[in-house]
């Protein structure tokens, strides 16, 4: 990984807990809903998607729709 990829991942993330803190209101609830399996991503953990764009999105988007009260 070079050292570009990682400053984009690091911020990704920076960007990606900020988002959740706001979505929950604080971070140990942030912290916990990422720790735990979720059905919506197939029973893994929040935290364990990341390793791609794919996975930053799907969090992302999964944020978004608690954020606007739809729950899948």
């Amino acid at each position: 990984m070079s050292p570009q990829d990682v400053t984009e991942r690091a911020l990704q993330l920076a960007s990606l807990y900020q988002k959740g803190k706001e979505t929950f209101g604080q971070a140990e609830k942030f912290r916990n809903w990422i720790h735990h399996p979720n059905p919506v991503f197939g029973g893994q953990k929040p935290v364990d998607l990341p390793d791609s764009l794919y996975g930053f999105r799907a969090i992302e988007e999964e944020l978004i729709r608690i954020d606007y009260g739809i729950l899948a």
